[in-house]
Parts: C-alpha cells; sequence; structure tokens
C-alpha cells in the first residue's frame, strides 16, 4: 500500500481490529465470501479501498466502537466517577468525527454535563462539524485540566520533568435537541457553568440568540480517564493537583 494512499492508517486498523475479535471459523469465512457482518464489511471494504482502482467505501454508521484497554502507564487509570468529575468540571471539551472522505474533523466547543450527555449548541446554519454529526452520529470527547509542568525529585534519585494532569476521553453519539423545554435547559446550563454571576440574564439571553441557534446533546456510551502525578492531599487519598 503506498505510503500516500487517502485511506492509510485508520481504516486499516479499524479493520484489523474487527477482523482479529472474531473467531477463526468466522475469520475463515471471511476470506471467502462476503458476509453482512461488521468484520466482513471491514475486510471487503480495504479490500476494494487498496485495489487498483479503489472504490472509497466507509463502515456502516451502526458499526461498533472498539474500547480498547489502556496500554500506557494503566495505573494512571482512574475511576468512572472521577472521570465524570472532570467532564462535569473542565473548561471546553474537543469533539471529533470524519468527513465523508475519512479525514478527521476535531472542534473545541464550550459544554455542559446533563446526566450522561454532553450538551452543545452552534449556529442554526451549520458548518463542517454538523454535516459530519447528520451523516455519521458517532464522536469521541475529550476534556483535560490541571496541567501543570513539574520537575520531581524521588527516593533521593535523579529528578526528571513531567507534566501533572486529568484527563477523560469519552465516546457517544449526537442528536439535535428540538423539544423546547429541552432546548433551554441545553442553553441555559452552560451559561450557568461559565457565568453564573450572570443568571438573572440568562432567561432573556436564549430568548435573543434561540433564532439563531441549534442545541444538540451527545449522548454518551463510555466514559475513561487517566491522571499523571497524583500527589497527597494530606487526607489519606490523593488529588489530581
Amino acid at each position: 500500500m503506498p505510503r500516500d494512499h487517502p485511506l492509510r492508517g485508520i481504516r486499516f486498523s479499524t479493520a484489523m481490529r474487527l477482523y482479529a475479535r472474531a473467531p477463526c471459523s468466522l475469520q475463515n469465512t471471511f476470506r471467502l465470501s462476503h458476509e453482512p457482518t461488521p468484520q466482513g464489511q471491514a475486510l471487503n471494504w480495504w479490500r476494494q479501498a487498496t485495489a487498483p482502482n479503489p472504490s472509497y467505501l466507509t463502515l456502516n454508521k451502526k458499526g461498533p466502537i472498539v474500547h480498547q484497554p489502556m496500554k500506557q502507564l494503566p495505573e494512571r487509570a482512574i475511576s468512572e466517577e472521577e472521570a465524570r468529575e472532570i467532564l462535569h468540571d473542565a473548561e471546553y471539551c474537543v469533539v471529533a468525527t470524519v468527513d465523508e472522505d475519512g479525514h478527521p474533523y476535531a472542534t473545541p466547543l464550550s459544554y455542559a454535563l446533563d446526566k450522561d450527555a454532553l450538551l452543545i449548541h452552534t449556529g442554526a446554519a451549520g458548518g463542517q462539524k454538523t454535516e459530519d454529526w447528520e451523516r455519521d452520529p458517532r464522536v469521541c470527547v475529550t476534556v483535560a485540566m490541571d496541567m501543570e509542568p513539574v520537575f520531581v525529585e524521588e527516593n533521593g534519585e535523579p529528578g526528571f520533568f513531567t507534566t501533572r494532569f486529568a484527563s477523560v476521553i469519552a465516546t457517544g453519539t449526537v442528536r439535535r435537541v428540538t423539544e423546547m423545554a429541552e432546548v433551554r435547559r441545553a442553553l441555559a446550563l452552560p451559561c450557568l457553568k461559565y457565568a453564573p454571576e450572570y443568571k438573572d440574564e440568562i432567561g432573556g439571553a436564549i430568548d435573543r440568540e434561540l433564532p439563531v441557534t441549534a442545541v444538540w446533546a451527545i449522548d454518551l456510551n463510555h466514559i475513561s480517564g487517566k491522571a499523571g502525578r497524583r500527589v497527597p492531599n494530606g487526607k489519606g487519598a490523593v488529588s489530581h493537583r
């Protein structure tokens, strides 16, 4: 496969992960036929994409998201409860998707966490990210906070530079919010998060912005997090700072 192939890397790894998860009997079947399964679709897609005249197919939008176990520094993994706290408190999130050609596209957005959903808003006219969401609602969300570069000296050993941090990766699906009570709530929560001192102005601001605003919810289906260089907080536990 040429290095400059436009589909190199991302979709190959996806196809191979799906293929590796299949039983050996199914793997043999995929080699011989076109099974209507996610694994079979992935391999058939890969064969066509790497053919002399590839047709740029995409995986079925209902296909599974494969969650890999944490491989680097697994001791830094945190509980889902801690991850939700970080997701609640972080200043902004980055929402990543792919366009119709498979190119990644990531956007930093303000948001508010409401139970198992992230509430976000965009301009009513839309743009690349909303077009991507409407075509394929699967997204990956990342947040990071408490970033602090430090020099660490431990047990008399030579010191080293590192970074304290807390971060979360979450996956989910995007849906347009249209019910008016839910729309107003989705717009009010970020206002309370970022500017609580102006809570008396929120209702009027929402009324003025509604005609030019679209509201979306990311329904989360998987959350994981890690924190680097956690230190004792003086109470027998650890802190992310």
